[in-house]
């Protein structure tokens, strides 16, 4: 299952969905977790607090996370995870080891709570 985390370091994650410009993506089964890749995306939040470029900011995101379940993060506002849900993609939001967090998403989305 590939899952997108927002992270500065891989080992821990510590970014916000809206301020992070690398996503890591991992694959994630039962057994294990996988580092894939890291994609570039363009900042979701800007200076403008009414993100009004929001459907131009998210569709490009979307397209770095196409085949993703799932994106974790510290935290993501209404409208970004409303957005993601529509493309599919569950957000989780956790604090702490990426390893951690990975399986918390990955047994939830197993078990179709998500």
């Amino acid at each position: 299952m590939l899952i997108a985390v927002a992270t500065s370091s891989g080992q821990e994650v510590d970014l916000h969905f809206g301020k992070t410009s690398i996503f890591t993506l991992f694959d994630v089964t039962e057994q294990s977790v996988c580092r894939l890749n890291e994609v570039e995306v363009a900042q979701y939040c800007t200076s403008d607090p009414n993100h009004t470029e929001h459907e131009q900011r998210f569709s490009a995101i979307a397209k770095c996370l196409d085949g993703c379940r799932a994106v974790v993060c510290v935290q993501i506002g209404d409208l970004p995870r409303m957005s993601l849900a529509e493309a599919g993609i569950q957000a989780f939001t956790a604090q702490g080891p990426v390893e951690d967090a990975l399986h918390n998403a990955f047994v939830l989305l197993s078990a179709g709570g998500c």
